[in-house]
């Protein structure tokens, strides 16, 4: 329980990691151990994607996939909040267990960048949807991603609708919430500025970023080393067109 709602970002850590070894002092280090949450690699991805193209789901698992929200925020987006001009979503809602509508977990609303292909899929899928409602004479749904009873797609529903595709993808076993931590970890992993992935994921702060992900950061880039060594070699050209003699002795 306390390793999911760590897998959630409802905790930062899992305390009962500490548990039964408070004598070895080997076990308890400087720094709780940080929860590895589970990510798809590029590859595994691409596979679950290519799997679900065909499938009227599609659309939500790309919006996961391709904006880091939470799947209780994705299940609560109206088309009122999708600017695909813009190429940008507004996330001030979530949808709760009972099916009815909350705020998002920290409370505020933010704007989330949408792909290239999110933004084709969407316009596809609106334009399905809106046809649908004008062939059977009723207004369109205000939901993006309803269930096909029109109301709001239940989270247990939408598990195990992915857990379907998973099985017909012949990928290991993963939750919806992995499309977010995918989404971070890819991102990180792109040396992305920490402050844009966490705006984008709706986190109170970077701090909060970096408590889960920190273990998706490169680390030993020599490139980055050689860019830092060749900048720090390079003569300082002053306002004036001099170079600054210092700065290249210093």
């Amino acid at each position: 329980m306390l390793a999911s709602a760590v897998n959630q970002e409802l905790l930062p850590t899992n305390p009962a990691e500490r548990a039964g070894n408070l004598d070895d002092p080997d076990t308890i280090k400087a720094g709780e151990k940080r929860l590895k949450v589970k990510a798809m690699s590029r590859e595994q991805l691409d596979q679950f994607l290519t799997t679900v193209a065909l499938d009227r789901s599609w659309p939500i698992w790309l919006f996961l996939a391709d904006t880091g929200c939470r799947p209780s925020e994705a299940l609560a987006v109206q088309w009122e909040d999708v600017d695909l001009v813009s190429r940008s979503c507004h996330i001030h809602r979530a949808l709760d267990l009972d099916g009815t509508m909350k705020g998002t977990k920290t409370g505020a609303g933010r704007h989330v960048d949408l792909s290239t292909r999110l933004v084709q899929a969407l316009d596809t899928h609106q334009v399905t949807v809106e046809a649908s409602a004008l062939a059977a004479g009723r207004d369109v749904n205000p939901l993006v991603f309803p269930s096909t009873s029109g109301k709001a797609l239940d989270a247990k529903n939408a598990a195990r609708l992915f857990r379907k595709i998973l099985r017909r993808s012949g990928l290991p076993k993963f939750s919806p919430y992995t499309l977010r931590h995918t989404f971070a970890s890819h991102l990180l992993g792109l040396s992305k500025p920490i402050t844009y992935v966490s705006a984008q994921m709706g986190h109170s702060s970077p701090a909060i970023t970096l408590s889960v992900y920190a273990h998706f950061l490169p680390s030993g880039d020599q490139v980055i080393a050689n860019e830092l060594e060749a900048w720090r070699a390079a003569p300082q050209i002053t306002p004036h067109g001099a170079v600054d003699t210092d700065r290249v002795l210093a």
